[in-house]
Order: structure tokens, then sequence, then C-alpha cells
């Protein structure tokens, strides 16, 4: 949430705890909100008053309700083990409701403990064997763990129960190298999720992705990725496709002009600037390959520094 956003909602909250001081809900919006504007002490204060009012209810060790919404107090106010705590005592009293499991490995998955995540959702799933907000989830624990065969499978799970939902699509465009035998599956699924959704230059973009990973005709490839840039001019990754693909049509120009926007447009990819030097280094301009293949090197030794280390909530 944009910070304007975050500011305007976290006045309309104050505004209602005046009012309703006795609200828990109000104290847990307000604690989350906090902890994303990283402002520690009235975070701390919102926690705890969210927690005094849920000590408060009659009966609340043995209400599955009060031990979840616990658990999301604690996570906003960044106490992760007490937060697993009441996650699991809420599934332990209400085994068939989706929410309290699906909250726990939302939890895990946030902080990166993908097996812990995977673990919860493969019981969930048990219970809950047509949720697609349950497969969804697994395909990304899945992933998390680097098993990319069940990822996949759990997404075109996903796709099945709900084909409407866009993040499995663009999970499977990020691994279609892991694909195997199901490409073809999936390429048929980028192509119905593309006929479905003829406004979305994402759509558009994953089918081409998935077109070029099984070596299909590269005028057609182009075409949908003109398409997408089309729609959507400021997506990187439409204008890196398409310079690469320029790039293997040895079209060095305009592969560099589609290489180049996409570094504007995110200067942190370090393939972007392999193939900007590859393509420099055909048009006979070596001072701008060799600052390219620099900048590659880079980022590609902070990729190796920092794998696995990105800050947790």
């Amino acid at each position: 949430m944009a910070q304007g956003r975050l500011n305007e909602a976290r006045g309309d909250f104050e505004q209602v705890r005046a009012a309703q001081p006795s609200n828990p809900q109000v104290w847990l919006a307000l604690t989350e909100i906090y902890a994303m504007q990283k402002d520690e002490v009235p975070r701390k204060t919102a926690a705890q008053h969210a927690v005094d009012l849920a000590h408060a209810a009659n009966g609340w060790e043995s209400s599955a309700p009060v031990r979840n919404y616990l658990g999301k107090v604690y996570l906003a106010n960044a106490e992760f083990q007490r937060a697993i705590g009441e996650y699991r005592e809420a599934v332990r009293l209400g085994p068939y409701e989706e929410s309290y499991r699906f909250d726990l490995a939302q939890a895990f998955l946030g902080h990166e403990e993908f097996a812990q995540a995977a673990e919860v959702l493969e019981d969930a799933h048990k219970v809950f064997d047509r949720s697609a907000q349950i497969e969804l989830a697994l395909g990304v624990a899945y992933y998390g763990e680097r098993r990319f065969p069940d990822a996949v499978n759990s997404f075109l799970r996903t796709i099945e129960l709900a084909p409407e939902v866009a993040q499995p699509y663009v999970f499977l465009g990020k691994m279609l190298d892991q694909a195997g035998d199901r490409l073809p599956e999936i390429e048929r699924r980028f192509a119905e999720f593309q006929n479905a959704n003829p406004e979305n230059p994402t759509a558009y973009l994953l089918r081409a992705k998935a077109m070029a990973a099984a070596g299909e005709d590269a005028a057609e490839i182009e075409k949908l990725l003109r398409k997408s840039i089309a729609l959507k001019n400021d997506g990187w990754e439409s204008h890196y496709e398409l310079g690469v693909l320029l790039e293997g049509k040895r079209d060095f120009a305009g592969a560099a002009a589609e290489l180049e926007r996409s570094t504007k447009l995110n200067p942190e990819v370090a393939a972007t600037h392999y193939h900007l030097a590859r393509v420099y280094d055909r048009m006979q301009r070596p001072q701008d390959a060799a600052r390219e293949r620099a900048k590659h090197e880079e980022l590609t030794a902070r990729e190796k520094v920092t794998a696995g280390m990105e800050p947790v909530r």
C-alpha cells in the first residue's frame, strides 16, 4: 500500500478507535498499519490493547477465532513464534476452518520457512482438496523449496480449479525451464488465459515466453510481445524478452533499444545487462559493452551474497 493511502487508512482507523475503543478489529488494523509504517511505539501499544481485549473475552482460551485473531496480532507485532503458537491452536480448535490453516501457512511463507509451510498445506490439502487458495499457496511453498515438479503440478491444479486467478500463471512463467513434459500443457493454459484476457499485457507476455521455451515461431512470439508492450509500455520483462528475441534475429539495433528500455524500467536484472553487453559487442561499442558486463557481474555477485537473506517482516 502506498504511503499516502497508509496515512489515510491510519487516520480513518484512529478516528474509529476514538469512537469504538473496545473494538478488537480496530486495534488489529492499527497494529498492522503501524507495523507497515515501522512506527514501533504505537505498534506495540496497539498490539497490547488488542491482546488485552482478546484475553478479556469469556472462554478465549478455547475459542478458535480468538486464537487466530491473536496470531494476527502477534505476527503484526513481530512476535513470530507467539503468532505461530496461536495459529496452531486455532487450527487445533477449528480443524475444518480453511482460513486458519491458510493464515498459519502464510505466516511461514512470509518468513521464508517454506518446508514448514508445505507441511501445513499438505495437511490442509487432505481436508480442502478443492481449494484453489490452498493449492496456490502449496505451489508457492514448493517453489520456495525448489521442488519445481511439485510446484508445477500445484500451479496447474490451481488453474484447473480457478482459471481466472493470475498468480499461478505468473509463477509458471518464472519456471518454464523446469516444466519438463508439462510444457505443452502450460502453453495451452497460457493460450486460454490470453484468449480470456485480451486486454491483459501479462497474458501476452506469458504466452510468448511459453512459446519461446517450446522453440516455436519467432514471428508469432514477436507479435505477442509487441502486443504486450502496446498494452503496457512500462513492463520491463516484455521489453527484455523482445530484446533477446531480436538479438537472436541479429537485429542488434532493435535489440539494444528494447534492452536499454528494460534496464531503465528495472536496472536490477542481471540478465538484461548480460544480453545488452553481448549486443553492444556485436555493434562494435566496446566501452558500452564493458560497462554492461561490469554491471552484470556486480548484480550476479550481489545475488549470490544475498540469496535467502531478504529481511523478514
